[in-house]
């Protein structure tokens, strides 16, 4: 199953989340289908990337057996960054346009609320 594309600023890729490796993974390709690879190698869930000028995206990272689920910092070649780590449930993550905030939805008060977090 492919999910969550995601068209590069400037339209040349796309990055999606794939479970073609057994679990979901991010994955980027050429706006044409071709030169797909993979990103992530982690168990869990990584899902939902967002594409930001000079980083590839962020993804969402659901460690197993365990309903943590924290936006994390994904840039090829790079170590992967945790950006929450509250616990409870942040997801559905889009880029501020200043490119240095990330706006997502969290249950950590109780319900879905808007949450800005700056990105170092």
């Amino acid at each position: 199953m492919n999910a969550w594309p995601s068209y590069a600023p400037d339209g040349r890729q796309i990055a999606f989340g794939s479970s073609r490796s057994g679990e979901f993974e991010i994955y980027v390709m050429d706006a044409d289908g071709a030169n797909v690879r993979r990103l992530t190698r982690s168990s869990g869930l990584d899902a939902r990337p967002a594409w930001v000028s000079g980083r590839f995206a962020d993804r969402l990272h659901e460690q197993p057996g365990r309903k943590l689920r924290n936006l994390c910092l994904e840039q090829e070649g790079s170590e992967v960054r945790n950006l929450t780590t509250h616990p409870s449930r942040d997801d559905h993550p889009t880029w501020h346009p200043d490119g240095r905030r990330l706006l997502f939805v969290s249950d950590r008060d109780g319900g879905s609320d808007l949450y800005l977090v700056r990105v170092p």
